[in-house]
């Protein structure tokens, strides 16, 4: 297994995997994750799941933590989106700052 980039072991859109997290953490992030992507694309949850070809109630229950991302799920936004494996560890630092600061 690689190292994970927060050290404590965490990263959803990649194969990292912490025992150190809940199902309910790891969703919060993922909700986080996504709710972010789609507002810097000043998207809709409906433009949202159009563009990824995912359903609007899935995406509804993936932002809100209510359900766990699947790896077709994640490679579907990811493509979508055009994103990398270094532009998501971005992302997931920024997510982890605004969990440090209550946000």
């Amino acid at each position: 297994m690689k190292s994970c980039p927060f050290g404590r072991g965490f990263f959803i859109f990649s194969q990292y995997v912490s025992i150190k997290y809940t199902r309910k953490e790891l969703a919060k992030m993922t909700a986080k994750q996504i709710r972010l992507i789609r507002r810097l694309h000043e998207m809709t949850r409906a433009q949202f799941a159009d563009r990824v070809g995912l359903s609007v109630s899935l995406i509804k229950k993936l932002e809100r933590g209510e359900r766990n991302i699947t790896e077709r799920s994640r490679r579907k936004i990811m493509q979508a989106f055009g994103l990398t494996t270094a532009q998501l560890e971005k992302l997931n630092e920024t997510i982890k700052e605004m969990i440090e600061n209550g946000g």
